[in-house]
């Protein structure tokens, strides 16, 4: 299982996969080519613990990520959110819970694989 950031040219995102490939494949398809979607960091590890550190940043980070105006609750962060903080805050979450996660891949494109 895996945990990724995504990175697009106007959003930072994140979400948990199975398949980190296609599931890049997946927001080319939808997004298109252009929209510079890569994924800057992937984390795996245990599986239970992948899903821990998703429900954390979904549950106990909400205030850091975008709602729409009729609640939708996305996995796309706020504006003001940059990807050394936030990978700065997984890693700290990680390793204070002694989670069996690590940094897998870095800078993973889909188009230039």
């Amino acid at each position: 299982m895996y945990f990724y950031i995504i990175k697009t040219k106007n959003d930072l995102g994140f979400g948990i996969t199975g398949n980190y490939e296609s599931r890049a494949q997946d927001y080319v398809s939808h997004g298109g080519p252009n929209n510079g979607a890569h994924f800057p960091v992937v984390f795996t590890g245990h599986g239970p613990h992948i899903k821990k550190l998703e429900k954390h940043v979904k549950t106990q980070w909400i205030d850091r990520t975008h709602i729409t105006q009729n609640g939708w609750k996305t996995e796309w962060l706020k504006e003001d959110e940059t990807l050394e903080q936030f990978v700065a805050d997984i890693l700290e979450f990680i390793n204070d819970r002694h989670l069996k996660i690590w940094q897998d891949v870095t800078d993973y494109n889909f188009l230039t694989r």
